[in-house]
């Protein structure tokens, strides 16, 4: 027998020899799919208490504030008070170099002195023209011709007198007085400085009256103005607050800050307030029944807010929209959209999608 044809026949038993191997792949069970199963942090809603705090930051100042400045312009020659002085109605502050407004207050006076003789010849002049008339030597034209100019030199002489006594004025406004007693708050002027008409150089504080200037947002304007009971801290002394009483609001907002100006006074102050200190003006406190949760269990999806609700029995997440209200440090209070009992995801909520399985865990 010729084995040299043998190799030829190889081939075509090839296909019935992989057969059972091709089998057997077939029968392998399939790989069950991959499922993500997110851990969480759980947490039970419970109905909670919540009070709302209110808090406004302002600056004490005085009720009564008047703002130096000069009536005239000119260099400042002395300055005879400092910050924190207390000083008396009529006391002079600060003075003006009035050399030139004295120099003009004299020419004033001059020319009224020059007027005043002028009308003192007109009338004499006048007298001596009345008995010519009767006489018949002038007429009676003649005669109003010099009562006119009589009437004219009396009208001169009061205009002098009016440039003399605002010249005098002038001069005498050279010194700053205070206008009534009260205590230097602030006080920018020095020897040589040279200002101007109307410009504000210090503030005197009158009185001891003090209030908490603050600014109030929009949303709370309302509620400023119909409260009562309000108190004031100073970041000084944080622990004693002061009984306060709305003053002054605003019916107008601020342009840039869109906010409303607020002053109110501080009913109780003592020797510890003093204008300039930092303090807080706290409205009563509105306490609410409902649902607080942590920031992390609120999921936001453009203009729409939610929480993550898991439901025990399948292991899976659903998206319950909610309606949130205020922050309250590291808590969001939740109007509507929750009930007490449900367990929803307190942490992990960005990373969830709508059905997703998830391991409840603990301390994540």
């Amino acid at each position: 027998m010729d084995n040299t044809h043998m190799p030829s026949r190889l081939p075509h038993y090839l296909p019935i020899l992989a057969l059972p191997l091709l089998l057997a792949a077939c029968n392998k069970p399939a790989e069950a799919p991959y499922e993500d199963i997110r851990q969480v942090k759980l947490m039970t809603v419970s109905t909670t208490a919540a009070a709302d705090p209110q808090q406004l930051a302002g600056e004490v100042r005085p009720r009564h504030e008047v703002r130096l400045s000069f009536r005239v312009a000119g260099k400042v020659t002395a300055r005879l008070v400092n910050v924190g002085d207390t000083v008396r109605n009529g006391q002079v502050l600060a003075r003006l170099d009035a050399t030139d407004y004295q120099l003009g207050s004299a020419a004033a006076r001059a020319q009224q002195d020059a007027a005043s003789v002028e009308r003192q010849q007109n009338d004499r002049d006048l007298a001596r023209f009345r008995q010519l008339r009767d006489q018949g030597f002038i007429s009676q034209a003649e005669f109003e011709r010099r009562k006119a100019t009589l009437d004219s030199s009396n009208a001169r002489l009061k205009q002098t007198e009016a440039q003399a006594q605002s010249s005098g004025n002038q001069a005498r406004y050279t010194e700053l007085r205070a206008e009534q007693d009260g205590v230097i708050s602030q006080l920018d002027l020095e020897a040589g400085q040279v200002v101007a008409a109307g410009q504000v150089i210090g503030k005197l504080s009158a009185g001891q009256e003090l209030e908490l200037v603050v600014a109030v947002p929009e949303s709370q304007r309302q509620q400023l103005a119909s409260s009562n009971g309000l108190t004031v801290s100073l970041w000084a002394n944080p622990g004693k607050p002061y009984q306060a009483r709305l003053r002054e609001l605003s019916p107008e907002a601020d342009a840039v800050t869109r906010t409303f100006s607020a002053r109110v006074t501080i009913v109780d102050a003592d020797s510890q307030v003093h204008a300039g200190m930092s303090g807080q003006l706290r409205l009563p406190q509105a306490t609410a029944t409902g649902v607080a949760l942590p920031i992390s269990a609120l999921y936001s999806q453009g203009n729409r807010s939610g929480v993550w609700v898991y439901d025990s029995k399948s292991g899976k997440v659903h998206l319950q929209a909610v309606r949130h209200g205020a922050l309250q440090g590291n808590l969001v209070r939740i109007e509507q959209g929750i009930q007490p009992g449900q367990q929803v995801v307190a942490a992990g909520a960005n990373l969830l999608r709508e059905g997703q399985k998830v391991r409840p865990v603990e301390g994540l």
